[in-house]
């Protein structure tokens, strides 16, 4: 049986985060409007699912376009996601996932043909990702 590859992913500003709950698993969480999302992953790295809550705090909007950087609706994104992570009783930490992708949300990992990233993460935009976790170009 063949060993599935696993992909790291750390941390990234206040775009998405990434850690373990205390039951073990590891997740990814952040903002994908107009919601707050968690992906859990086993302590193996296998997708498990995810886990959609509308915003407690709607961002305004303009037309499509949802204003995401006002400061008001920063900060309380910022204690919606750290509530959730009390809950689940979040550590941040680098996880080690394998490569999984949710079409609905575009959220997921592809391997790279280009030898100087390791892999793909889109999480609302690409990030083209090393082989430690971190994010080296978006």
């Amino acid at each position: 049986m063949a060993i599935a590859q696993r992909f790291r992913i750390c941390t990234y500003g206040d775009d998405f985060f990434t850690g373990r709950c205390a039951n073990g698993e590891q997740v990814l969480m952040g903002l994908l409007c107009p919601h707050v999302a968690l992906y859990r992953f086993d302590g193996e790295g296998k997708y498990l699912g995810r886990e959609l809550r509308r915003w407690s705090f709607p961002a305004k909007q303009n037309g499509t376009i949802y204003a995401i950087y006002d400061q008001d609706f920063q900060e309380r994104l910022a204690q919606q996601i750290s509530d959730w992570q009390a809950e689940i009783h979040f550590v941040e930490r680098v996880i080690q996932v394998e490569k999984s992708f949710d079409k609905e949300q575009c959220v997921g990992i592809e391997p790279s043909d280009n030898s100087a990233w390791a892999f793909i993460f889109y999480w609302s935009k690409n990030y083209w990702m090393n082989e430690s976790g971190e994010v080296d170009s978006t």
